[in-house]
């Protein structure tokens, strides 16, 4: 009997794993492949926490900046999502005035809310001016 599930159980560990980063990916809303063309990456975040679409993802997500936007991207492990924020309808704001390493960001249908590296992540330019709230390009001068 145990014979049996020892050699079963890398199979039943697999399609549980398939099972749950499907799950993970659909509930987050993310995409395997991205349906743009994104150039080459401008600076990219170090792994940090989130929530992403109502579920929580802790320290498995990272952002990539690229010219016309950012892509979210959780670990291979965690189902490889891909999320495409643009910059044009990106807004930007920070969530809860008593936490201030944490910003909310709404693009389209998806809410975001990145905690501490990442919110540093994006309320920070490429040449290191912050962004004001409420936008996602360079600060007005």
């Amino acid at each position: 009997m145990w014979r049996v599930v020892g050699y079963a159980f890398p199979f039943l560990f697999t399609g549980w794993w398939l099972f749950v980063t499907t799950f993970v990916r659909r509930s987050t809303r993310l995409t395997r492949t991205l349906q743009i063309e994104t150039g080459p990456a401008l600076r990219e975040s170090p792994w940090g926490s989130a929530l992403i679409n109502g579920m929580r993802a802790y320290g498995c997500v990272k952002l990539v900046e690229y010219q016309d936007g950012y892509v979210l991207r959780m670990m291979w492990v965690f189902g490889d999502g891909k999320l495409w924020l643009p910059k044009q309808r990106l807004r930007v704001g920070i969530f809860g005035a008593a936490a201030p390493r944490r910003r909310r960001l709404v693009s389209g249908e998806h809410e975001l809310v990145l905690f501490e590296e990442l919110a540093d992540f994006v309320g920070v330019t490429t040449d290191g001016s912050l962004v004001p709230l409420g936008r996602s390009g360079p600060p007005v001068v």
